[in-house]
């Protein structure tokens, strides 16, 4: 009972924090594509998912369910995420409360709600943040099997790894951190590593598929620059991305990594100063322990436990740094996987820094880790909670949802994807009629709709007064606006939002 208290309070806590304003802010470009995935029937999915997005074939299933059972609000697309968030949060602080103690969970709970990656995935109706709870709940199983030997962890962490890897593969690069440390355990321990073997082999084999149809399909991740490819002043984002998170003002990007920087040190000093200690404390009792539980078999020494944390915090980074100078690979957001690991090393580090030795420099030290890392996270749940945080679509459909009349015309610039405002607040394009649309997504074999030249759609305009348009400001619309043109209409207003333009045409009399 005792043992769940903090992880009990550290969820509301979460819930909270990651459920208040989640409507807000505007859905951006890679929600509105798990809108249109999961909006489909489950026949549309399966042919959608043979040309495009078959790594996120789970994700989407499971979104599917969901929205089929709540219905769509740009609010409830994202709770699943929030929900998700909040409980890796009560993970994270019960793995800290085994390890280090009721303190050390609750600083190690809160600082992973308030990390600017956290922040963000809560809010991101994408699949990393169920991803990232799988993950951390594998490590809680593989901890409780190394400490008590009993089969039923095993077995519970072979499910959960293979349902994170299948959810998002990358979570393959945080495995062998976890399975090195296990073994550096069991063979300390002078336990058979077949359980490991076996548990590691059956958690990653269902994932393989996923594996082999991401390398089918790795044409859509072409967008991706090559690692060293941007300015200088990306390099805080580069680096430090995975733990910032995404849309970061760039006016504080310099003094935000060197918060993160100052809290990821301190935490750091102090989780080798309780490792240091926990050794010399086990030493003098005959057993590399850091902290047991009454009744279990051994606890988890203090050098398998830094390759855990440490290897989970960078290896997935690491990793997709090396490659992503070849490939197309990195993107700061793939790691969020890691965010649990740094939050576990600043839970046990700050709190290290008070239980180590009586000293006012550390406890200054430990305070000021914890003001820059809460501060930051504070900054940053305030600019993400902005309706234009994600991007330009929410104003592109308010604008339109204000210039419309009944029985408009919608016309989209060809190949420009704006008509993702539509699907994401439908009410504001209701009563419109689409000039362009071919096949919508019930219908379109691949993750949007197909479309037809403005040019072709002298039938649809018929009896149309009026056209709302939106387009590109970066893409010349001008064909397009010539065809109208000769369709008999003229420009009657144009309003710039963000990256778009809305168009007013009118039918000459």
């Amino acid at each position: 009972m005792e043992a769940g208290l903090p992880a009990g309070g550290v969820v509301v806590f979460a819930l909270v924090v990651s459920l208040a304003g989640i409507g807000v802010p505007g859905l951006w470009f890679d929600e509105v594509a798990t809108l249109a995935a999961s909006q489909r029937s489950w026949d549309a999915l399966g042919r959608m998912l043979t040309d495009v997005d078959a790594v996120h074939a789970a994700y989407y299933a499971l979104m599917h369910v969901w929205l089929g059972v709540v219905g769509y609000t740009p609010a409830l697309l994202r709770v699943p995420s929030a929900l998700a968030v909040a409980v890796t949060a009560g993970v994270v602080a019960e793995i800290s409360h085994r390890l280090w103690g009721r303190a050390a969970a609750i600083v190690a709970g809160v600082a992973f709600v308030v990390l600017p990656r956290t922040v963000w995935m809560a809010i991101e109706a994408r699949s990393f943040a169920m991803a990232t709870l799988f993950l951390t709940l594998g490590v809680l199983f593989l901890l409780r099997a190394l400490t008590t030997g009993l089969r039923r962890y095993w077995v519970a962490n072979t499910v959960v790894t293979a349902v994170a890897c299948v959810l998002f593969f990358y979570c393959y690069l945080a495995l062998p951190a976890l399975w090195v440390a296990a073994g550096w355990q069991m063979r300390a321990q002078r336990r058979p590593i077949g359980p490991l073997v076996a548990s590691s082999a059956a958690g990653v084999l269902p994932a393989l598929p996923v594996a082999l149809m991401a390398i089918g399909q790795r044409g859509q991740v072409s967008w991706i620059p090559l690692v060293g490819s941007g300015d200088v002043v990306a390099l805080p984002r580069v680096f430090l991305g995975g733990f910032l998170g995404d849309l970061f003002p760039m006016r504080i990007v310099v003094v935000s990594s060197l918060a993160l920087v100052l809290a990821v040190v301190v935490a750091l000093w102090g989780l080798v100063e309780r490792l240091r200690s926990a050794s010399g404390e086990a030493g003098s009792e005959g057993r590399p322990g850091v902290r047991g539980e009454p009744g279990e078999s051994g606890s988890l020494g203090g050098g398998p436990l830094a390759v855990l944390l440490l290897g989970w915090a960078g290896l997935p980074a690491l990793a997709l740094l090396a490659a992503g100078t070849v490939l197309p690979l990195y993107d700061p957001k793939y790691c969020a996987i890691s965010a649990p690991a740094l939050a576990l090393v600043v839970g046990a580090g700050l709190t290290g820094l008070l239980d180590a030795r009586r000293s006012v420099m550390r406890a200054v030290c430990a305070a000021l880790a914890a003001v820059a890392l809460g501060g930051l996270g504070v900054q940053y749940w305030a600019a993400i909670r902005q309706p234009d945080a994600k991007g330009d679509v929410l104003a592109v459909a308010r604008t339109v949802g204000a210039v419309k009349r009944p029985g408009d015309g919608l016309w989209i610039q060809h190949d420009s994807l704006a008509r993702v405002a539509r699907y994401a607040y439908p009410d504001d394009f209701a009563g419109m009629r689409d000039l362009t649309l071919d096949r919508d997504l019930e219908g379109s074999p691949t993750l949007w709709e197909t479309e037809i030249p403005i040019a072709d759609a002298g039938l649809r305009l018929a009896g149309v007064r009026r056209v709302v348009g939106v387009s590109l400001t970066a893409r010349d619309a001008s064909d397009e606006l010539a065809t109208l043109t000769r369709l008999g209409f003229r420009e009657d207003g144009v309003r710039d939002v963000g990256d778009y333009r809305v168009w007013i045409l009118e039918r000459r009399s």
